[in-house]
């Protein structure tokens, strides 16, 4: 099968709470192999801005469609974050989250 767009749902980040490492929702033949904050703080700090990154690939029997970087989205508080994605296909950036 063919994964032609891919979608990441994160929950809210807020002061003084651990920044999320987990992905609570993601398009059907994805796996996330890891979720990495910088910096790295133990709470995240409102003065602060932020950048995660969401390395991920594509499950068994799934392909990524040659033109999927272009339809990568993530959502943190309910908002789309800005998304830079690796040519590989295999790591996601979320920038800017202050």
């Amino acid at each position: 099968q063919t994964v032609r767009s891919v979608k990441f749902m994160m929950q809210g980040v807020y002061a003084d709470s651990a920044l999320p490492t987990t992905v609570l929702e993601v398009t059907p033949g994805v796996n996330v192999k890891s979720v990495t904050w910088t910096p790295n703080d133990a709470a995240a700090d409102a003065n602060k801005e932020y950048t995660v990154k969401i390395e991920f690939d594509e499950k068994d029997d799934y392909v990524f469609a040659s033109d999927f970087e272009d339809q990568a989205v993530l959502t943190i508080n309910g908002k789309t974050a800005k998304l830079i994605v690796e040519k590989s296909g295999t790591v996601t950036y979320f920038s800017g989250f202050a």
